[in-house]
């Protein structure tokens, strides 16, 4: 019999056992100097375009999603400051809209909880580009010594998603450039693993520069070289 996946609150410990019902985070609104970014955001790239498009809408209806924090100290009657666990755009939006506070929802967690509870937010928001995400996985293995397979029942993905993810980053630079870019999608670059090195970046560059479909790479790979 397969077992039950958790769901993330489950997994994080933030649900009572009897009812699963979350119980931690209390909502209030906090100056923006307050809440400080997370170093290890999987998120690496910010479209300032599109910061500057958050804040448009937030000066017309406020920040509509609260920021999801947690205290930088164990003094949870007046801690010294918040560290973002998600959210950090709309905080920098806010401070681009020129507001002087923000809403937010604090949560009591360690640094394992925390990672898995960033990543875990980006994921359901469709909020990351192939190489972020592949960065964040690795990142919560790496630094909170998971396996694939609990990261996997963590953030609700299936095992042999989240290996593909991770391949991308055997790419060489250039190629997790193109993909950082929107030039080239994952599926892409899943194509071009089985390849030398060099004709992976020549393809790639192609690819890019023709605008070639995921079938259009994968027929010039096809063709003998």
């Amino acid at each position: 019999m397969v077992a039950k996946r958790k769901s993330m609150a489950e997994f994080l410990n933030l649900a009572e056992p009897e009812t699963g019902k979350v119980t931690d985070g209390l909502k209030r609104d906090l100056p923006v100097e307050q809440l400080t970014p997370r170093p290890n955001q999987p998120r690496r790239t910010v479209d300032p375009a599109e910061l500057e498009q958050m804040a448009g809408t937030i000066r017309v209806l406020g920040v509509i999603q609260p920021i999801v924090v947690r205290p930088l100290d164990d003094d949870r009657s007046q801690p010294s400051g918040y560290e973002i666990v998600a959210g950090e755009r709309r905080w920098r939006a806010a401070q681009l809209a020129g507001m002087s506070t923000v809403p937010v929802i604090v949560r009591h967690l360690d640094e394992q909880r925390t990672a898995l509870y960033s990543l875990a937010e980006n994921i359901a928001r469709s909020d990351l580009n192939p190489m972020d995400l592949a960065r964040g996985y690795r990142g919560v293995l790496e630094q909170q010594r998971f396996s694939q397979t609990e990261l996997a029942e963590a953030i609700g993905q299936n095992i042999k998603t989240v290996n593909r993810v991770l391949q991308l980053l055997k790419l060489p630079e250039r190629v997790q450039e193109l993909i950082e870019q929107g030039a080239l999608t994952a599926k892409h670059g899943e194509l071009l693993l089985g390849l030398a090195r060099v004709r992976q970046i020549e393809l790639a560059e192609r690819a890019a520069a023709l605008e070639w479909s995921v079938r259009e790479l994968e027929r010039q790979i096809a063709k003998p070289s």
